[in-house]
């Protein structure tokens, strides 16, 4: 007759710093992993788009793809194009990323940093100077630099400081507690 089984060993870690570190562990990932398709990829992608809006409104091929870049006012389908659904995607990945005070934040900010000193800016604003002279391949090589070539492309600039030490975002969670329970009346 085989041994009874023996109970299982207690977790090293309480259930919630298990899910906290789940979450951290998953977000980094999913911040590591942050695709970028190849340039020439993305112009295929691009005119296969545009063919099938093309198809779509029974258009010939031979239309003017500026009928669907064009505003409604005038006289256009104002379709937003691959980039700028990609570069709304980025700037969203990227403000999602620095959102809480996390290993997401931390790794965001090493890439922010990284992109800052390799092209010796001094904030955003200058990153995406920078950036316009950049190739797609040159800049997908960091997160924030791509983000910031992909504005330059569409022609758009963003006003952001990520990491702003005066920003709620950029205080410890220890902070924040401490604040919560000072003002509890």
């Amino acid at each position: 007759m085989p041994p009874p089984p023996q109970p299982l060993p207690p977790p090293p870690l309480p259930p919630r710093a298990a899910v906290r570190g789940l979450r951290t562990a998953r977000s980094i990932y999913i911040y590591i992993y942050m695709i970028t398709w190849p340039e020439k990829e993305f112009k295929k992608l691009t005119a296969a788009f545009v063919r099938c809006n093309k198809e779509a409104w029974q258009m010939s091929p031979n239309t003017s793809t500026t009928l669907f870049t064009f505003p409604k006012d005038l006289g256009g389908l104002q379709i937003k194009l691959p980039r700028a659904i990609l570069c709304s995607a980025t700037w969203g990945h990227l403000t999602r990323c620095c959102q809480f005070d996390d290993g997401t934040r931390q790794l965001a900010e090493i890439t922010y940093k990284d992109a800052l000193e390799k092209y010796g800016c001094l904030d955003m604003e200058d990153l995406q100077f920078e950036a316009e002279f950049l190739t797609w391949d040159q800049a997908s090589q960091n997160s924030f630099t791509f983000a910031c070539h992909l504005t330059s492309t569409i022609g758009i600039r963003v006003n952001w400081d990520p990491f702003n030490p005066d920003w709620i975002a950029s205080a410890a969670n220890t902070d924040l507690a401490q604040v919560m329970i000072d003002t509890q009346h």
